[in-house]
């Protein structure tokens, strides 16, 4: 086999198995939807300044385009929810919620990723729906909060309220079960939002690795020269702290850290 035919083979093979392919890019939800597919996003605010709202509110317009899109696991502290936002739209949101507390997250989500791979293997073939008992059907339905086999693969949201000091994010220690598990989101079908109030301390190998960061008004100058240090901005700092200064109460910047674009809303 000369280095052409192999060439022609690979491309071959990557065009058989484009559709398959594109389950695991980072993809459009919807035009009018802040967020995409298979990624990783960070609202970063103080208190006050928007971030609950604008995130929530993307869960509920997520509910309404996105059928595959089939659980949201909540990480807070406690397991309880102490968000007064929250409280005001929950009833927006249409897709199944799961809260769990930080001692219980790292088994609630590897819980949910190897269900999720027995429903891939169903999907694919690898594995026959009558391989499975009536019991490990009901289970595999009650733990991806599904009904069916309907969707070729399943979308699931992980949302930490209060990333800061996180001790599942944060630390010395690189052998965090979600340090490892992060970085696996497109293979794993997952969208992460972390809501933060500071930059500084989110984990390096995290920040690299940021689709969009969402930047709410509120930050000194120097806060936001870090901040210019650590994400892709496509703009001359001088002028974008000025158009950051100029932002309204309610409004933000959205920053895709893969291309430096920049998107006032």
């Amino acid at each position: 086999m000369t280095f052409l035919d192999l060439e022609q083979k690979i491309n071959q093979k990557l065009f058989n198995q484009k559709d398959d392919l594109k389950e695991e890019k980072i993809q459009e939800i919807d035009p009018d939807i802040l967020t995409k597919y298979n990624s990783i996003n960070v609202f970063l605010g103080k208190a006050g300044s928007g971030k609950s709202f604008n995130i929530l509110q993307t869960f509920a317009k997520i509910s309404l385009v996105s059928p595959k899109t089939h659980l949201i696991l909540y990480i807070t502290k406690t397991g309880r929810v102490n968000d007064k936002t929250f409280d005001l739209f929950n009833e927006f949101i249409k897709i199944p919620i799961v809260y769990c507390s930080l001692e219980d997250a790292v088994s609630k989500f590897n819980e949910i990723i190897e269900w999720k791979e027995v429903y891939r293997k169903i999907k694919e073939g690898e594995l026959d729906i009558s391989d499975l008992t009536a019991e490990n059907k009901r289970t595999l339905f009650e733990k991806l909060c599904i009904k069916n086999f309907r969707h070729k693969w399943l979308h699931t949201i992980v949302y930490f309220e209060d990333a800061h000091k996180n001790p599942l994010l944060y630390g010395n220690n690189k052998n965090l079960y979600f340090l490892q598990r992060i970085p696996l989101f497109r293979h794993d079908n997952c969208s992460y939002y972390f809501a933060i109030q500071l930059l500084v301390g989110f984990p390096s190998d995290l920040k690299t690795q940021i689709t969009d960061l969402f930047l709410f008004p509120g930050y000194s100058n120097q806060q936001l020269k870090f901040i210019m240090n650590h994400i892709n901005i496509d703009m001359n700092p001088t002028e974008f702290i000025e158009c950051y200064k100029s932002l309204g109460r309610r409004e933000f910047i959205k920053i895709n850290n893969e291309t430096g674009n920049i998107e006032f809303c």
